[in-house]
């Protein structure tokens, strides 16, 4: 009976484990063709919504584009005529430069080769070749005076021959023509530039504004020089823009247009019949004045586009248009292009075309993937269910030991990961500590030893000067006992920002720091302007302190004469510069300031490690940028704390 009972049992189990088995079979082939069928209905219901997104998101996007793409190229037009009118008045300078050059060689090889001629031969001589001498169609021509008496020896305008410089004036000025030149000779290479309104040889009544270069001969003791009327620059500078312009064409209709900015067409490659027309009053069949609008948009520089109606070169209809302008003042330009709506919307259809194609094709590929799917299933699912049982077993023994053993392994890793990273932490701490306490130290002691001469002075008599001093020393301890509060919390994610002026937390640091500063005759000036920033408030007077005190160990290590520190604040690019007058920082270590432990003071009384937590404030902490560069004749350190940086 038993026997029985055991046989029954072991085919109850047998039975079961073929239940098991088929069930194993069946089961994964089944939720694949069901998953896949409700796969499928998901997958073409979001790919119609999909397309219907794209197609609007695409709308948007090439509009976006073409308007971006219109205003860089007419940015990029304008941008181009400023560097040729720049450009061309470099080389304007370089040219004048060089001709005088010329004439003094022509002069120094007219000595040598006449050497049986007297002095007063080879001046004459140099006088007829000075006047003879004139280019770029007569408008430049050379003029030379005696430095000693002023009077001028030759001069394209007859009448300017035999006055003295010393007595004539120059033009919205207190000093003489000779005055001014001398200042402008003042150099090693005794000769310079400079800018005159002075009359053309052919309008002598009506003052123009010229480009001057003279140049000191001294076997001669003439100032000798030439130069090139503006105005003659620029014409011939717009001539040769309007040109271009007239033929630079993009796309299938793209053009530029150039007005003044009173309204007349200067250059339009499909309009030629309208230049010089004043079309400032031009509009469309909706009464758009399109023209005043993109006049308007350009001067005001808003980067805004009109929109109006116009006949399209291509299709030969009237067709929506976006048109875009910049202003350029130098020349009292208007610059413009446009696009029409009608081909960005003739590229959506062949972009709709195109995605439709791809989505049915895609379609297909779907389809084929799902089927290919499902047989494989069938193929594998039978040799899965023979050793999923198995595979079960021995995962299932095995699992827990392995995974106490990775779980212990992981906790391990991350106690090191852990240590290592706080010690790293604990070192920057201590070595930022260490240097922001350097001038705190400095101070207080500079205070205690001062002492014996304010109690000569009688000084502590007074209890104000006693109040004074106290309060002065509490708010320097009080810094330090700040700094180890904000350090100890550096690298914590979780530290909150809030607002503060920048103008005040300015002026508490330079407050701090005053008597320092006097001890040394420092003068430290804090401009007016505010903004208030959301940040980390300790931490950007720290950086200010920092930066002050760099410049205030400059400045006395220079032994510098009249020194002095400026910080500058400016609400509009949210930037704060301190700049001093020691000197600047040495070209060649410029880049190298802002490394740890790169210090350029003697052993101990400096670690390198100012500048670099300065920067890690400013970048990592505030999201700014600390950079420094070297102006006239000291350093300027500037903290840009905009968004657009």
């Amino acid at each position: 009976m038993s026997k029985i009972k055991k046989s029954l049992h072991s085919t109850q189990i047998q039975q079961l484990q073929s239940k098991i088995i088929k069930y194993n079979f069946l089961f994964p082939i089944v939720s694949i063709i069901v998953l896949s069928i409700i796969l499928m209905i998901l997958f073409f219901s979001y790919a119609e919504k999909f397309k219907e997104n794209s197609i609007n998101d695409l709308e948007q996007d090439l509009l976006a584009k073409n308007k971006l793409m219109l205003q860089h190229r007419v940015d990029n037009l304008v941008s181009d005529i400023k560097n040729i009118d720049k450009l061309t008045k470099q080389k304007t300078k370089q040219d004048l430069k060089y001709r005088v050059n010329n004439m003094f060689t022509f002069i120094d090889n007219l000595y040598k080769s006449n050497k049986n001629k007297s002095d007063k031969e080879i001046k004459e001589i140099i006088l007829q070749v000075l006047h003879s001498q004139t280019y770029n169609n007569g408008r430049g021509y050379f003029f030379a005076y005696n430095r000693t008496s002023g009077i001028v020896q030759t001069h394209a305008m007859q009448k300017m021959v035999g006055k003295n410089v010393k007595n004539l004036k120059n033009q919205n000025s207190n000093i003489t023509v000779y005055q001014r030149n001398e200042k402008v000779l003042n150099n090693k290479d005794q000769e310079g530039y400079f800018s005159l309104y002075f009359p053309k040889p052919n309008n002598p009544n009506k003052l123009m504004e010229k480009i001057d270069f003279i140049k000191y001969n001294k076997r001669l003791n003439w100032v000798i020089g030439t130069g090139e009327y503006v105005e003659d620059i620029k014409h011939k500078l717009e001539k040769a823009v309007l040109k271009r312009v007239m033929v630079k064409l993009y796309g299938k209709n793209g053009y530029f247009w150039i007005l003044d900015s009173t309204g007349k067409l200067l250059a339009n490659p499909l309009d030629k019949k309208d230049i010089g027309k004043n079309i400032l009053n031009l509009h469309d069949s909706k009464q758009n004045f399109f023209i005043k609008c993109m006049v308007k948009q350009a001067k005001t520089n808003s980067k805004q586009f009109c929109e109006y109606e116009w006949l399209n070169p291509v299709t030969h209809k009237v067709e929506p248009k976006l048109g875009y302008a910049r202003y350029f003042k130098n020349w009292n330009w208007i610059v413009g292009s446009g696009i029409y709506k009608d081909d960005i919307k003739r590229d959506i259809d062949i972009a709709k075309l195109k995605m439709g194609d791809k989505l049915q094709h895609f379609y297909k590929i779907i389809l084929v993937i799902v089927l290919v799917s499902i047989i494989i299933a069938l193929l594998f699912s039978y040799f899965l269910s023979k050793i999923l049982k198995n595979i079960f077993i021995d995962y299932k023994q095995n699992f827990e030991t392995l995974l106490s053993d990775a779980i212990e392994d992981n906790r391990k890793k991350d106690q090191v990961l852990q240590q290592q990273s706080k010690m790293a932490q604990m070192g920057e701490m201590i070595g930022a500590i260490a240097h922001q306490w350097r001038q705190p130290l400095n101070a207080i002691t500079t205070s205690i030893q001062n002492l014996k001469y304010d109690y000569k002075d009688g000084n502590l008599k007074d209890e104000k000067f006693i109040d004074k001093f106290i309060e002065q020393n509490k708010q320097t301890i009080k810094f330090m006992s700040k700094t180890i509060d904000d350090f100890r919390g550096f690298f914590r994610v979780e530290k909150e920002k809030q607002k503060f002026s920048i103008q005040e937390s300015t002026k508490s640091v330079a407050d701090m720091l005053n008597a320092q500063l006097q001890n040394y005759n420092i003068t430290l000036s804090i401009n007016n302007d505010e903004f208030i920033y959301n940040g980390l408030q300790s931490e950007y007077q720290q950086v200010i302190l920092n930066l002050i005190n760099n410049a205030k160990d400059a400045l006395i290590e220079n032994n510098i004469k009249e020194p002095m520190i400026i910080i500058e604040i400016d609400s509009i690019k949210q930037m704060i510069c301190v700049i001093d007058n020691a000197g600047g920082v040495p070209e060649e270590i410029l880049n190298r300031v802002f490394e740890p432990y790169f210090t350029t003071k003697e052993q101990g009384k400096g670690t390198g490690m100012g500048l670099y937590m300065s920067k890690m404030i400013i970048e990592d902490n505030m999201q700014g940028s600390l950079t420094v560069e070297n102006i006239n004749n000291g350093a300027k350190f500037c903290i840009d704390l905009s968004k657009d940086k």
